[in-house]
């Protein structure tokens, strides 16, 4: 790289030379003005001298000629004319001619005319003469008429050479003035002519003097600053001959410098910032892993007896590590924003599953300081709803840690509200109120900013990197909101965010049946705050809510409601009141000896153990731990009140009768690439009642073979398969040429990543589990191409008796939604009934396989098992088991430390396995597999025969409705195959279509029957 030049400057200076050539040009311009101007003058003085002058001249000699003409015929008049009269007026008329004024100009000609009248004159006097003397008739003219009319003769000679030397004048005037006249335009032209020549030379010569003094130099230092934009280096420019442009060139010389030098610099910057970003995930690693152990060790050996000493140092060796790791994780997210690669989510979720989690992670340190939490949600906010609700939670945590940390008593809120709604666009406002220390204006100000803090003092009292806010008002920014805070010294403060969130689908309302609307419930609570969220969600719930602030209160409300004969049906309790605690007051209640007792529910922050040990032994039912979300006060209240659990657990929203018309699609083949089982039967049996032909694929590799063997309309394809997973297969596919072939991703992967990569894999569309079957027959309507044999064209179905109802549905089973489930297989019980107890079989040893994974460094496989359980607990509605599936998904797929995985996983086993435990118990054996007591029933051996061609002939064509064929007629094919029976039913439940089919035609062969070939 060349350096600035070191050399003489140029004495000529830019602007002075530009002023000076300025003005010298301003000055010929102004010269030839001048000239013009003074031409222009004598022009005007030439006009105005014609105009007093010589205009008078030659009109005054234009009218003597006129009136020489006019004496010349009044003398013919006279000299010819005999009439008397006429001669007198002829005579007359010359002599006004002869004396006026238009002769006195020149005395000859003033002579020549009076001359000329005095011989008309005596012309007129012997005409006269003779008139008088001579008699009548006699008309021959006298001798001195003669005479007169000789000199007439050569007085009209004189005359007409008076009038033509008159006529020379005029012209010679004329003539004369036009000559001076043109002369000067003559000149006029030539000054204008030099003027525009002069001008032209003059900005010829100022543009050639610019161009090369003015424009080279700047074309020269753009030139410099082209090569530099393209990264050479060595940059030499030629002087100019001005001072300001020889500046400007070294100022090029000088960037192309420092160009070089700031490029050394970025090079070295970006070296050192992935240098950083190696560093940070070398630590990251480095950190966790022995982290990892001290987390996971501490938490194992909280399990085991130790001493109290011990338990609290252990204890406290587990906090400060999760502390550690909390304060590791802001680093790494304060990475991603300074890179600009953090992002945000777009997937459904229910608020009230991001609120639990808010509430598991700080309920225990704001019990352990005394303070209220209180969760505090407006009617108007929808439960479900479309966005990032681990960015959300993310900001939510860390306001809610600070509230719980700079607060030593009082209360802390987590309030949300909708600002504003526009269709399914809605704004979220999240708050978090405390009633702490506060904050100054000064302190405000602070906030928000990387490595800030209230107080950073090296004495300060509260720790803290100073970068959780900075990294929550990055992400409220990514999800389309803005953050804040509300605080004075002393009054606590609110930090609130917003966010812009879609309404998904609800899937819960929480109402009860018709007859426990109104149904009128207490609230006690010395906490106005908490009273007011009670009150609120129970009204929500369509109950009458009555709140009071004491037991004694509570006591005396209760008697005097059963006095006006409109007792309380249910009492929530806080436990921990001034005076008289929630035990004494549910002891208090119970010692009324009500005619209708209400129900006792205990409603409390406090720790668990303690409460459940109280609550024994005493008129307390249920238990709930704040903060309350709706969805548990809800199910607690109908637990209490003994409701079935089809209808305590929620009144879905009606769904409308699907309404599509699949008759056009009735033949179409479809290939289902799907591994669970659970999922094949709820596929096979939606889209087998629909007239479709399924084959099914068990992976991925399976189906890329069945797609080159056989013609499809369509292919259903999971992500998550052994061997090939669903984005390989397609790809796959697409390789070898299918592209027209429609694709349409099916799994339980709702994130948006995921539905991109399976768009940039290929394929067509997207469906999400649980299958929703309008949206499964919106989509075939959609990518199913119409084709000659489909529609009317294609061979009818087979009938398939009606089964009978298997019996009632489980109730009483908690997290299991049956209304949900029964609309994923379109109403259908007894395939409903299938599910779940295929969902108990196969799940049971779900989490030993995960945690055995996880052990073997498998997350793959861990991740998949957690996969399927997703799938397969979302198409039962078991939505708790889904939930937690979901974030142990989540975790796994994000190689979270294993303590935190383990933690998730923790998570779900009390749901999954009560929920396995409740569907084992009410699950009992149903006829078509439990062993009959009672006589063999007659078998009917054409009846026989029909019904087991039938059944195979399904078999043979993998048809889902062999299972139907085989429930309809269960009793017939028992009395017929009684060792068999068991056997063929469930390698047909288990989709071992071609193992059944050998089975019954081995149970034909011993009854003697031979099977259709």
């Amino acid at each position: 790289m060349a350096s600035a030049r070191d050399r003489r400057h140029p004495r000529v200076r830019l602007q002075p030379a530009i002023l000076t050539g300025g003005a010298v040009l301003l000055a010929l311009i102004g010269l030839l003005f001048l000239g013009i101007v003074a031409e222009q003058g004598k022009m005007e003085r030439l006009a105005a001298d014609s105009q007093d002058r010589m205009v008078p001249l030659i009109l005054e000699r234009q009218r003597a000629v006129v009136n020489l003409e006019r004496l010349k015929q009044s003398g013919a008049i006279v000299l010819s004319a005999d009439d008397p009269r006429r001669r007198r007026e002829a005579l007359l008329a010359a002599q006004a001619l002869a004396f006026h004024p238009t002769f006195q100009f020149d005395p000859s000609l003033k002579r020549q005319v009076t001359d000329a009248y005095s011989v008309i004159r005596q012309v007129s006097s012997a005409k006269a003469r003779r008139s008088e003397n001579v008699p009548a008739g006699d008309t021959a003219p006298s001798a001195e008429e003669e005479r007169l009319a000789e000199t007439w003769a050569q007085t009209l000679v004189e005359l007409n050479t008076v009038g033509d030397r008159l006529l020379v004048d005029v012209t010679e005037l004329t003539a004369g003035r036009l000559g001076q006249i043109q002369e000067r335009t003559r000149l006029v032209s030539q000054v204008i002519q030099f003027a525009f020549v002069a001008v032209l030379a003059i900005f010829i010569a100022a543009g050639l003097l610019i161009r090369r003094h003015v424009v080279r130099p700047l074309l020269s230092a753009a030139d410099g600053l082209r090569r530099i934009g393209e990264g050479e280096r060595d940059i030499r420019l030629p002087g100019a001959r001005t001072q300001e442009l020889d500046s400007i060139l070294n100022a090029v010389v000088r960037l192309g410098t420092q160009a070089e030098e700031l490029r050394l610099t970025r090079d070295r910057a970006e070296a050192a910032s992935q240098a950083k970003a190696s560093f940070l995930a070398n630590m990251s690693h480095e950190i966790r892993t022995p982290m990892n152990a001290v987390i996971g060790l501490s938490h194992l050996a909280l399990k085991t007896d130790l001493t109290p000493r011990q338990r609290d140092y252990v204890l406290k060796i587990s906090q400060s590590g999760q502390h550690l790791l909390g304060i590791i994780n802001d680093i790494l997210d304060f990475s991603k924003i300074e890179a600009g690669k953090l992002s945000v989510e777009r997937t459904g979720f229910h608020l009230d599953k991001v609120l639990g989690t808010l509430a598991d992670l700080i309920a225990e340190k704001a019990a352990a300081k005394g303070l209220e939490l209180i969760f505090d949600v407006a009617q108007t906010v929808p439960s479900d709803l479309i966005g990032d609700p681990l960015r959300i939670g993310q900001i939510l945590v860390n306001y809610a840690n600070n509230a719980v940390k700079f607060t030593e008593r009082g209360e802390i809120a987590i309030i949300v509200r909708l600002e504003e709604e526009a269709g399914s666009e809605l704004l979220v406002r999240f708050e978090v109120r405390d009633t702490g220390i506060g904050l100054s204006d000064e302190q405000k100000h602070q906030l928000f900013q990387s490595f800030q803090q209230a107080d950073a003092s090296t004495t300060r009292k509260y720790g803290g990197t100073g970068l959780g806010l900075a990294i929550s008002k990055r992400l409220a920014e990514l999800m389309g909101g803005s953050v804040g805070v509300d605080s004075a010294p002393g009054r606590g403060s609110c930090f609130w965010f917003t966010a812009r969130l879609g309404r998904d689908k609800p899937r819960r309302v929480l109402l009860p049946r018709p007859d426990l609307r109104g149904l009128r419930c207490l609230v006690v609570d010395d906490n106005e705050n908490a009273r007011v969220v009670l009150t609120d969600m129970l009204s929500a719930m369509s109950f009458t809510a009555e709140a009071v602030d004491s037991g004694p209160a509570a006591i005396q409300a209760a008697r005097f409601a059963a006095r006006e004969g409109r007792p309380f049906r249910v009492v929530l309790l806080d436990w921990q009141m001034p005076g008289m605690d929630g035990l004494e007051t549910s002891a208090g209640l119970a010692a009324l000896e009500l005619d209708q007792a209400p129900h006792h529910i205990m409603v409390t922050s406090y720790g668990r153990e303690e409460v459940l040990k109280g609550a024994e032994n005493t008129a307390i039912e249920e238990v709930l731990f704040k903060p309350v979300n709706p969805s548990a006060l809800f199910d607690g209240i109908m637990r209490v009140l003994g409701a079935d659990e089809q209808a305590a657990d929620a009144l879905p929203v009606p769904a409308a009768a699907s309404t599509a018309d699949l008759s056009g699609l009735r033949g179409a083949r479809i290939l289902l690439a799907e591994d669970n089982d659970l999922n094949q039967q709820v596929a096979c049996e939606l889209l087998g009642d629909a007239g479709l032909a399924v084959e099914v694929a068990e992976n991925g590799a399976i189906a890329v073979d069945m797609v080159q063997a056989a013609h499809y309309d369509l292919v259903l394809m999971d992500m998550q398969m052994p061997v090939m997973d669903g984005v390989a297969a397609t790809l796959e596919i697409r390789r070898l040429g299918f592209a027209d072939l429609p694709i349409v991703a099916m799994t339980a992967n709702a994130m948006q990543a995921d539905r991109e990569r399976c768009l940039d894999a290929g394929m067509n569309d997207y469906l999400a589990k649980p299958i929703d079957p309008d949206a499964l027959w919106t989509t075939l309507l959609t990518w199913i191409v119409p084709r000659p044999g489909l529609g009317a064209d294609a061979p009818a179905p087979l009938p398939t008796p009606v089964a009978d109802d298997e019996g009632d549905l489980p109730a009483g089973v908690p997290g299991l939604d049956t209304v949900t489930g029964l609309s994923r297989v379109l109403g259908k019980k007894r395939l409903y009934l299938d599910l779940l107890r295929k969902f108990a079989a196969g799940q049971r040893e779900v989490v030993t396989a995960i945690r055995g994974a996880l052990d073997a460094g498998d997350l793959a496989a861990a991740e998949r098992h957690a996969h399927t359980l997703k799938g397969t607990a979302g198409n039962i509605g078991a939505h708790p088991v889904q939930d937690a599936a979901t974030d142990l998904e989540t975790v796994i797929r994000d190689a979270r430390p294993r303590p935190e995985i383990d933690e998730r996983l923790a998570a779900l086993e009390p749901p999954l396995g009560a929920l396995l435990a409740h569907l084992e118990a009410a699950l009992a054996p149903t006829g078509d597999t439990a062993p009959s007591t009672a006589q063999p029933a007659a078998v009917d051996a054409v009846e026989l025969h029909a019904l087991c061609d039938r059944l195979r002939q399904l078999l043979l064509d993998s048809d889902p409705d062999a299972e139907e064929a085989l429930a309809a007629n269960a009793d017939l094919l028992r009395a017929a195959f009684p060792n068999r029976f068991e056997t063929i039913a469930g390698q047909i439940r288990n989709f071992d279509f071609d193992e059944a089919a050998a089975a019954l035609d081995a149970a034909l062969t011993d009854r003697g029957i031979t099977a259709q070939a």
